[in-house]
């Protein structure tokens, strides 16, 4: 069948749209009601298990055909910890499937798990649902990879790999130093953002010996949480007890949690459950019927069908409600229609309007959506103010293209790039001191508010900030690389939007230069904590700038007209310095005035600044919400490759 002429019409929408949120298992001590959307299926069962991967089935039980193609099985009784599948028949084949809204499996996600949810719930995790959410012009971002947080033998964590690994507390590196979560609240951050958690497809659960790796890219149950990471996976309450542990341990200490969601795609396409529950239905088509490629991962999924988009929202929701998650990360967000896109942020404000919402403005392939209707960078300011996308053009414009090794950013002294770091300053918003005619990317001012504007310089993706600039110049000093990394530190947390900080940045991570580490194992991956002593003036430099920014609501303003209106650019003809100030009280500073300075040049310049008695809070070597020292002359002399931050403190 031709998906895009059968499934894209009003009257299927209008026969087969259902509307309640009930789909999948819904389980109570009196009978489990099972519901499948699969409107063309000939007939649906709901098949039985004893247990979660071994053994036959002990029952099976027919499904009845109602409202908007959904079937339905009650089954009397407390079916709790049993597990089930769905089989469909289209024409004469039957097909075994796990249930998309499955919540919970057993051992490699083959079956899914009837289960009480209200069992499993660690102590005090009624309470945990009353935690603060924090506010997106506020929230310091920090991605994290459940292994490479815990696995090295520095890590001081005793269940490395795991959910409860990370969520242990009072870990030391063998310097007696904070690892894991511990490190994370001392450092300052308030959004831990995790690596996909969700149950996915590459890592053979029922032979897991440590040694398997992957990112979590590859989806495979979107409600049900990943068994490699529960210390038991062939029981499929466990993940969920750990996982909410990990939830509470991070609350527990003023931070949020995040995320990563990855519903552009699935791991298999025509073979997979969602294909086989309703072929076709689920993911885009070219005019021939084939799956088109818009993830780079061989199918896309169709987020503007009414059924797609509810499956992605209710698993949202889900999240939100059973685990008290704080925000998400949209893998591929170009690959969703902004329809879906709006659709998200109004149902996750009713529950919370502090939940954060963020994603990669692009797609990894050609996609037959529509572009202008899609989640790319310049349909942003289409959006809702409180979805956010990251700023690749601050990225690039820093440290160099991710994609050419060898390429040098403003860092480097490539001043083409200085305007472009401008742009990122105000946030991707118009400002009439960037000039967009000299960007390096060409898609102008696409962020209606500095908050859809995620600034950073390294993620899991590409070469970590260290290694690119390893790339950038093979005989640099750690000095250097040390004096660089700090000044990418002083940009990302000084500019209006969202900062990001990929894991381990702040201590020079290196993986070897893997650029695309996403299966190379923990040799590679995994964080070696013992750095955080090695380059401890680095950490201690991220912690004084993330002190400054949580002080300091000047650099955390909301709204394009604010900085429009407090922040001035100050001319020079210097093109190795970028100097702004940012005066008139912003957003209620209790600093009257504020000056970033930035020297990607060689040698020492002098800037001067407007008349005041100016403070330095951050130079080089050090930086924090205290002043070290007072400038004479209102000139203010910064060595090369440094920024300093001064400020005139109100009377």
């Amino acid at each position: 069948m031709n998906c895009f002429y059968v499934f894209d019409t009003e009257d299927f929408n209008e026969r087969y749209a259902y509307k309640k949120d009930d789909l999948g298992c819904n389980w109570s001590k009196r009978n489990t009601v099972f519901k499948l959307w699969a409107p063309m299926a000939d007939e649906c069962r709901v098949v039985l298990y004893a247990d979660g991967h071994l053994g036959g089935p002990i029952r099976s039980f027919n499904m009845d055909y109602g409202e908007s193609g959904v079937w339905t099985c009650e089954i009397e009784g407390n079916f709790n910890g049993y597990y089930y599948n769905f089989s469909v028949r289209y024409g004469g084949d039957w097909s075994e499937v796990v249930d998309p809204y499955v919540k919970t499996t057993g051992v490699n996600g083959i079956r899914g798990r009837i289960t009480d949810f209200g069992e499993l719930e660690p102590e005090g995790w009624s309470q945990d649902a009353d935690h603060e959410r924090i506010p997106a012009d506020k929230a310091i971002i920090y991605e994290c990879h459940i292994r490479d947080m815990t696995m090295s033998g520095d890590s001081g964590v005793i269940h490395k790999g795991k959910f409860i690994g990370l969520a242990e507390k009072g870990t030391v590196n063998s310097y007696g130093m904070p690892t894991s979560i511990d490190y994370l609240k001392e450092l300052g951050i308030t959004h831990v953002h995790l690596l996909p958690v969700n149950d996915f497809a590459t890592i053979n659960e029922a032979a897991d010996d440590g040694s398997q790796y992957d990112w979590g890219y590859n989806p495979q149950h979107f409600f049900s949480l990943e068994g490699s990471y529960s210390t038991n996976p062939f029981r499929g309450g466990v993940r969920v007890k750990e996982f909410k542990s990990l939830v509470k341990a991070i609350h527990d200490l003023g931070m949020n949690v995040v995320l990563d969601v990855v519903y552009n795609h699935t791991y298999r396409g025509t073979e997979g459950d969602l294909y086989r529950v309703f072929p076709g239905f689920y993911y885009r088509c070219d005019e021939h019927g084939n799956l088109t490629n818009g993830s780079g991962c061989g199918n896309e999924l169709a987020t503007e069908r009414f059924m797609v988009r509810k499956f992605i929202v209710d698993s949202l929701l889900f999240w939100v409600k059973e685990y008290h998650v704080d925000g998400f990360r949209f893998d591929l967000m170009g690959l969703y229609d902004i329809n879906t896109l709006e659709y998200v942020r109004k149902e996750l404000d009713k529950i919370d309007p502090n939940i954060i919402t963020y994603g990669e403005p692009w797609t990894g392939g050609v996609s037959p959506l529509d572009p202008d209707y899609s989640g790319i960078k310049r349909n942003i300011s289409k959006l809702p103010k409180s979805i956010a996308a990251f700023s690749d053009d601050l990225r690039d414009a820093v440290k160099g293209n991710v994609f050419e090794g060898a390429s040098r950013g403003y860092i480097h002294g490539n001043t083409d790039c200085r305007e472009s770091v401008k742009f990122g300053i105000v946030g991707g918003c118009f400002h009439p001191s960037v000039n967009q005619a000299f960007l390096v990317r060409k898609d102008g001012f696409w962020a209606k508010s500095p908050m859809q504007s995620v600034n950073y310089v390294s993620c899991h993706d590409n070469f970590t900030l260290y290694d690119k600039l390893k790339c950038c110049d093979k005989d640099i000093t750690e000095n250097m690389a040390r004096k660089l990394t700090k000044l990418c530190a002083a940009i990302v947390l000084t500019c209006q939007g969202i900062p990001f900080i990929g894991e381990g940045e702040e201590f020079l991570r290196s993986k070897d230069g893997d650029h695309n580490s996403y299966r190379s194992g923990d040799a590679v991956n995994a964080l070696k904590w013992d750095n955080t002593k090695l380059h401890e003036d680095v950490v201690e430099y991220y912690k004084g700038l993330i002190k400054i920014r949580k002080k300091h609501p000047a650099f955390r303003m909301k709204e394009q007209e604010d900085v429009e209106k407090n922040i001035e650019f100050i001319d020079t003809e210097n093109n190795n310095i970028i100097t702004y100030i940012i005066s008139g009280d912003a957003n209620g500073d209790i600093w009257e005035k504020i000056a970033v300075i930035f020297n990607v040049g060689e040698n020492s310049a002098k800037v001067q600044l407007p008349c005041g008695n100016w403070g330095v809070v951050a130079d080089g070597n050090v930086a924090g919400d205290q002043i070290i020292k007072y400038i004479a002359g209102n000139i203010a002399e910064v060595p090369g490759k440094e920024a300093m931050i001064l400020t005139i403190e109100k009377k």
